[in-house]
């Protein structure tokens, strides 16, 4: 396990190649146990160590200008956890990764993204709290 770090009320650390986040604020005075799976996740998940780096760069972005400081604190403890996470082993093994590309399992068709999809995406990284795209996510990825 490495070392615990924390952003505003949403702590992170990687163990086992998977990073774990645990938001305190959001689970006091709440029966864990008697919640909602949704609730669940809004309080305690594990994600893989990519799509945990697209959530810090994401938050980073909604907070760079309000707080740039903090931003960049964000932004080097998620790579240090991340690194961690990828020195521990990282449950999508690299032998994997390289079947997958040679055998082309994830190849993906090509798409055209039409504006309102972009402006759709804004509209909702300004709405959220960086506290929520780190732990929710945004709507375009596929939340684990």
């Amino acid at each position: 396990m490495s070392a615990i770090k924390k952003f505003r009320g949403v702590e992170f650390w990687a163990e086992n190649g998977v990073i774990y986040l645990s938001n305190e604020e959001r689970a006091a005075g709440k029966d864990y146990d008697s919640l909602p799976v949704e609730e669940q996740l809004k309080i305690f998940k594990g994600l893989p160590p990519k799509v945990f780096l697209q959530r810090v760069i994401s938050a980073a972005a909604r907070l760079e200008y309000e707080s740039p400081k903090e931003a960049l604190k964000l932004l080097e403890d998620g790579y240090e956890v991340f690194r961690t996470a990828k020195k521990q082993g990282a449950f999508d093994d690299p032998k994997a990764d390289e079947y997958k590309v040679k055998h082309k399992v994830f190849s993906k068709p090509s798409i055209i993204v039409p504006d309102t999809f972009i402006s759709n995406l804004a509209n909702e990284v300004r709405s959220k709290t960086p506290e929520q795209i780190l732990v929710e996510g945004l709507s375009n990825e596929n939340n684990p």
